[in-house]
């Protein structure tokens, strides 16, 4: 669950700077990891573990390039 939660905050950040090609989310990714201020105890039900790692990636680093375009390292 954490690491879906983290690629939809990644795809906010993104949002947030402006980057409108991001990667594609699959049909109801956003409302399965939405924050439910519930303790996440089993990972179980929430697709493949290796997908949701590569989602995760990708946000992140299509995030990574995006920082360092608005605030490039002197």
């Amino acid at each position: 669950w954490i690491l879906g939660h983290l690629a939809l905050t990644d795809r906010k950040m993104l949002a947030g700077l402006g980057v409108a090609d991001l990667p594609p989310l699959p049909d109801g990714f956003e409302a399965r990891f939405a924050p439910t201020r519930t303790k996440a105890t089993d990972d179980t039900g929430f697709g493949d573990p290796a997908r949701r790692l590569a989602l995760f990636d990708a946000h992140r680093d299509t995030l990574i390039a995006a920082a360092l375009v608005a605030a490039p390292p002197t």
